[in-house]
């Protein structure tokens, strides 16, 4: 991504959210407030208009689904299923004691915007690249106030350790049991540096705390769906993915690192959950959410 500008992709999930919200059989998986909060977002800039605009059209509108099955079949309504999915464990975590959540790469997510204001007891954190992070509050701040409990830090984790972002926060609280929320963001990076993510999480906030992450399936993998022209467009983008994992190796690569698989998270348990019976639609496959323990 360009330095002043925010991520391209943070707007095409939030577009590809709005865009399942159309759908008959799918609108019960997202609820009002949220649906409300990702449109204040895309309202607030140019880039986001334009998305909102597209979706209005029914020419430009088509192009979505076009895309779609051109690149990474599924993957508009996994945006959902996913987050969907992490909701329901941070609620559950709360339910649980855990009084901090992070979120490492928050792109335009508003589920820490949105929790604060529901456990105004509870610290909410979120670290994102400074120009995804500059658009964001000042989307919230156009139509609402931050609340006290929310704290945005902007950091290029690229070029800062996540333990100088964290310390340098006056909301983190090392003490506090906490969640580690990191979607859609390891598999931009190498194995190293996925392997110090896991190390630094440990140490920042010890034992018991939770991480929930995502991973994908290697690009030969029969289990992943991914489209060849993926790949093509992320190296002409100069992207690409660097880290990948089979379903199989999961627990034992979590377990190595000191942490302990509490629950996966897959298109089939997608389907069983959240999918009505009568959905035959095509699911995004090969990327696994996954809910971990520090040991």
């Amino acid at each position: 991504m360009k330095e002043d500008k925010a991520s391209s992709t943070a707007y095409t999930v939030v577009q590809g959210i709005l865009h399942t919200k159309n759908n008959p059989q799918l609108s019960h998986l997202i609820e009002e407030e949220t649906i409300n909060s990702y449109t204040k977002i895309l309202s607030s800039t140019f880039e986001g208009l334009k998305r909102l605009e597209e979706l209005h059209s029914p020419i430009k509108n088509k192009k979505l689904p076009f895309l779609e099955w051109l690149l990474m079949p599924g993957i508009t309504l996994n945006y959902v299923l996913r987050k969907k999915f992490i909701e329901e464990n941070v609620l559950n975590a709360i339910k649980n004691d855990t009084t901090q959540i992070i979120n490492i790469g928050a792109g335009f997510d508003t589920l820490a915007w949105r929790l604060s204001l529901q456990f105004p007891s509870l610290n909410f954190i979120e670290i994102d690249h400074p120009a995804t992070n500059q658009e964001k509050t000042k989307a919230i701040n156009k139509t609402s106030t931050i609340s006290s409990n929310l704290y945005f830090i902007p950091a290029d984790l690229s070029k800062i350790s996540l333990e100088k972002a964290l310390k340098g926060c006056q909301g983190f609280q090392k003490k506090q049991k906490t969640l580690y929320i990191c979607e859609g963001v390891l598999m931009y990076l190498d194995e190293i540096h996925v392997i110090g993510l896991f190390d630094s999480l440990r140490n920042l906030t010890g034992k018991d705390s939770l991480f929930i992450f995502s991973c994908i399936e290697p690009k030969e993998s029969d289990k992943n769906n991914i489209r060849t022209l993926l790949y093509t467009y992320l190296k002409f983008k100069n992207e690409r993915y660097l880290w990948y994992i089979r379903d199989t190796q999961i627990a034992s690569f979590i377990k190595k690192n000191n942490y302990t698989l509490i629950d996966m998270a897959d298109s089939e348990s997608y389907r069983k959950n959240y999918l009505p019976s009568t959905y035959n639609g095509t699911l995004h496959k090969g990327e696994y959410v996954v809910v971990a323990k520090v040991d």
